[in-house]
């Protein structure tokens, strides 16, 4: 009698263990937006773009800059010159006409109820209408790379002419240097506000604007991160700012880091494709949790790197990363549980989906199942 009960106490353990390892095999580890994540293939590149569909209410053409400004979403076409808004996350979108055939839009903004558009070779643009008509501001200031809106006011970064600060009466640009050294007055790629002040991205050196004097402060990098001739993007959160940067007359590009607001900058590559023979930086996003990065590999495919906003200097950027083969892409960002990718071929969406919860249900037949077995033992 003891043996058969003690028989029949083994069969339940081992049930229980075949159990727990069916349990284990029927789960896939959960990223923090709720996708499956698999070890990434590297050799060949794992194709990821079964995680992307295609914004079909979008034309299928190239796309430069998205933007979420006040609960809209801005889009802008390369090759039809319109700006596209979305009032409902991407679902419907409206066109604005076309603002000028031909031009390049690399920064948007909406300021004081106009839309402002800063092109590559060509002047600034604003809509005061929602983009149903567009007017030229016919200053000189081109190559805009990227705006700021800070301390009621409107501010640009410019390659050729430097941080730039609007009169939205005239809409006119005017220089906004005191304190720059003379060299570094003329190129600027990135403006953003850092807590109660602005930062700028110019040639060799970080800048943050001293409101109490009233005038720049400049930070060069140490001699173990070589400074950059141009800054493709830099973004600010919580402390930390992280730059995407060429240098050495764009012979080398790599990632930066600084943890105290630009005083001190280190390399923060890991992971990061860096090797500019065969890939190019295209910018950040941030999201709630992460850092998105991209890079365009050669001739074709873009690479969609993340990692969390905690991790330390030194983390990887290749843990998650995707490969999606058939197209370059230029700007990435996160709104309301959604990955939005600007590519050559549309604007691509990633949805981040709530927790996985077929694996919770499997589990928990599973642990109903032990409890019956438990039970009759």
């Amino acid at each position: 009698m003891e043996s058969g009960k003690n028989k029949k106490t083994y069969n339940t353990i081992i049930a229980a263990i075949v159990l727990c390892i069916l349990a284990f095999a029927s789960c896939k580890k959960q990223s923090d937006d709720g996708a499956a994540v698999t070890t990434p293939v590297i050799v060949p590149p794992n194709d990821g773009t079964a995680n992307w569909t295609r914004v079909t209410t979008l034309p299928n053409e190239p796309f430069s800059v998205i933007e979420k400004i006040n609960n809209v979403i801005y889009a802008s076409s390369l090759s039809s010159a319109k700006i596209y808004m979305s009032a409902d996350n991407g679902t419907s979108w409206t066109a604005s006409s076309p603002i000028l055939p031909g031009i390049e839009i690399t920064a948007i903004s909406a300021f004081k109820n106009r839309i402002y558009a800063g092109t590559f070779l060509d002047d600034t643009f604003f809509s005061t209408d929602n983009g149903k008509t567009w007017k030229d501001a016919q200053n000189i200031v081109t190559n805009i790379a990227s705006f700021a809106a800070w301390n009621n006011n409107l501010y640009s970064a410019s390659y050729n002419w430097g941080v730039q600060v609007l009169d939205t009466l005239t809409n006119q640009w005017h220089p906004f240097i005191n304190g720059f050294p003379v060299p570094f007055t003329d190129r600027a790629t990135r403006v953003l506000t850092i807590d109660s002040t602005l930062g700028a991205a110019t040639v060799n050196s970080f800048a943050v604007y001293d409101t109490k004097q009233q005038l720049w402060r400049t930070h060069t990098y140490p001699p173990d991160v070589k400074a950059p001739y141009y800054v493709v993007d830099m973004v600010y959160n919580n402390g930390t700012i992280l730059a995407q940067t060429y240098a050495d007359a764009k012979n080398v590009q790599y990632l930066i880091r600084s943890d105290d607001k630009g005083l001190t900058w280190h390399q923060d590559s890991q992971g990061f494709r860096t090797d500019i023979a065969n890939y190019t930086m295209m910018g950040f996003g941030i999201g709630v949790n992460n850092y998105y990065a991209i890079v365009n590999q050669a001739p074709n495919g873009t690479w969609v790197q993340k990692r969390n906003k905690s991790a330390p200097n030194g983390a990887s950027w290749a843990t998650g990363e995707e490969f999606l083969p058939k197209f370059h892409s230029h700007c990435i960002r996160e709104y309301n549980n959604r990955i939005f990718l600007a590519t050559d071929s549309g604007v691509m969406l990633r949805p981040m989906g709530p927790l996985n919860l077929k694996w919770i249900k499997v589990n928990a037949i599973i642990c109903s199942w032990l409890k019956v077995l438990l039970d009759r033992n």
